[in-house]
Formats: C-alpha cells, structure tokens, sequence
C-alpha cells in the first residue's frame, strides 16, 4: 500500500487524467484532506481499507492516516498536519489566489527511492565481478 500511495504522490493530476476522473483544484483559502483525495484518486485501496463492521467507519481514515504517516516521517512525501494533528492536506505549492491543481508531493528522496527500486542500476551490474565456478 505504501508504494502504491508513493507512485500515485509522484504524479496526482497523471493518475487521475488516467482514469478519466476529473483532476482536483484546490480553491484559494481551503484546504485539500490527503484523505479525500486519495480516496477520490484510488477507490479501491479505500475499499479494502474500509472495515468489515459496519460500526467501524473510521478504519479506512485511519489507516490512511497511518500510511500518510509512515511516508512522510521517512521524508517520502511531503504532507502538512492540521486539526491538532489529526488529519493530513495536500500542501499548498503556490501563492496563486485562484484554484490550481494539486501537484506532485513526493520529494526527491521518494523518488529517488522509485528509481532504485524500479530500474537496475548499471553500478550494481558491473559490481558483481565474481568469477563464475560452475
């Protein structure tokens, strides 16, 4: 769930021209929840997230919030707290006093992180010059 969260901060406004949803704006004076955008970006992660108990409407919020955590205490992403940190916003990236899209909130950490964890890297192949004794 963490890098599925991780490749969809790298880019938002991509993910969701994908899926043909609307991309959000974020309107001068307000703020965006991590929790609602992600929700409207991946409706089925906020699914499997949701609790089995009808009573427990708050797991799947929570267990965001967890993620939302994780990533950005490992400077992965870049997330604000508000309300007494209880709930995460996306950033507000511009001083623009009209609404804008919501833009990348991954740093650079994050994504050299996708880097290493996607694609070989030539250091690593030359490195192993064991011979081969079979």
């Amino acid at each position: 769930m963490h890098l599925i969260l991780l490749r969809f901060f790298q880019d938002p406004a991509g993910h969701f021209a994908r899926q043909g949803i609307p991309v959000p704006h974020v309107t001068a004076g307000t703020n965006l929840l991590a929790f609602q955008f992600v929700s409207a970006a991946l409706p089925d992660l906020r699914k499997q997230m949701q609790s089995q108990e009808e009573a427990r409407t708050a797991s799947a919020f929570q267990m965001f919030q967890v993620l939302f955590d994780d990533l950005t205490s490992a400077n992965l992403i870049s997330l604000h707290r508000i309300k007494d940190n209880e709930a995460w916003i996306i950033p507000r990236l511009t001083a623009q006093p009209v609404p804008y899209p919501v833009n990348p909130v991954i740093t650079h950490l994050g994504e050299d992180f996708l880097e290493f964890i996607t694609e070989p890297r030539e250091a690593a192949k030359s490195s192993d010059t064991r011979p081969n004794h079979s």
